[in-house]
């Protein structure tokens, strides 16, 4: 394997947090297993969650041959499993498939939204049974994500704002909301809370991403920015719909910025405790810390919560955290 697709490699398995770079050497030491060359799964995973890998592998590959011709050389392509959430649907929305999924009873309807790139729906899954148990809960794929359709404009954070407000409206929910955001997610339910803010009763962000970090997006450093651009061009020939919510985060960020004052609501925000920090330059460690900070004082009811034995895929490694923040959300909000 040579030294890009190593670093592709290893940034493909950076979704998984417990998986470190020694992995792509030594499998076998961390509960993984081979399922067909160079694709490997954790030794846990389902068996319908081994053939959607498998066939995501294909899909993969089939897109890359299109654009590029056959590829003589891939990765070696890691897979953590999940909880697949169950009795998902599928809503015409103007001609178009978006994939949900709703469960539990009460109020205020729990949504989730999950971040970008490769993360989906299903990213919720070892939280999403324990907090239908709080609240009546939601989650959906973006366009790009599940089967939910690719689309051909770009996704900035207003398109996805103003879409999902109309598919809960669609699916007869009524606000206010709690949203609970991974990641590019979590900008998504900032900017939500900033445009509606009488739709929302309360914010969970895990991990999430921050308005400011384009300039650190942008300037990673030159490792970071070899990976970051090998991705990039991999991801955008994959998932045209999600990598186009990358492409604009600037412009989503602008979004958050010029919408209205975060509303005062009770607000929770998850920080990850344990990053990847190989090749991350003190700078941006300390950029990332203080982001989260800020993201915490949006709101004067809003505590920040370490994540201590987390990556940034918090909801897997931790999922007991952000249970306890939803339900404490969601408890404040019950006493207004």
């Amino acid at each position: 394997m040579n030294r890009i697709h190593f670093l592709a490699a290893l940034l493909l398995c950076s979704g998984c947090s417990t998986i470190k770079g020694t992995k792509l050497w030594a499998p076998e030491w961390f509960d993984m297993e081979p399922i067909a060359t160079r694709v490997f799964v954790d030794k846990e995973m389902p068996a319908a969650q081994r053939k959607r890998a498998l066939e995501l592998v294909a899909e993969s590959e089939q897109r890359l041959a299109r654009h590029y011709g056959d590829v003589a050389s891939t990765p070696k392509l890691f897979f953590c499993s999940t909880e697949a959430i169950a009795n998902k649907e599928i809503t015409d929305f103007d001609g178009r498939k978006l994939e949900h999924a709703s469960a539990g009873e009460g109020q205020p309807l729990i949504v989730f939204i999950s971040g970008g790139g490769p993360a989906d729906m299903d990213s919720w899954g070892k939280v999403y049974p324990e907090a239908r148990s709080i609240s009546k809960v939601f989650a959906y794929n973006r366009f790009g994500d599940g089967h939910s359709d690719q689309v051909a404009e770009a996704q900035t954070g207003a398109k996805v704002v103003a879409t999902l407000r109309e598919l809960l409206q669609r699916s007869g929910f009524t606000p206010p909301y709690v949203l609970v955001g991974h990641s590019l997610g979590g900008l998504y339910a900032n900017l939500f809370a900033r445009l509606h803010p009488r739709e929302v009763a309360g914010i969970v962000l895990v991990d999430s991403s921050h308005p400011d970090q384009g300039e650190m997006m942008r300037n990673p450093g030159m490792i970071w920015g070899v990976i970051n651009g090998a991705i990039q061009k991999l991801y955008a020939t994959i998932n045209p719909t999600k990598f186009s919510e990358i492409a604009v985060f600037d412009e989503t960020a602008s979004q958050v910025k010029n919408a209205g004052p975060f509303p005062d609501v009770p607000l929770a925000v998850i920080t990850a405790g344990k990053r990847f920090t190989l090749l991350a330059s003190d700078k941006m460690i300390q950029t990332v810390d203080d982001h989260q900070r800020d993201l915490a004082a949006m709101s004067p009811q809003g505590q920040q919560i370490i994540a201590e034995r987390s990556g940034h895929f918090v909801q897997n490694d931790q999922p007991e955290v952000v249970i306890r923040a939803i339900l404490e959300v969601v408890e404040q909000t019950r006493l207004r």
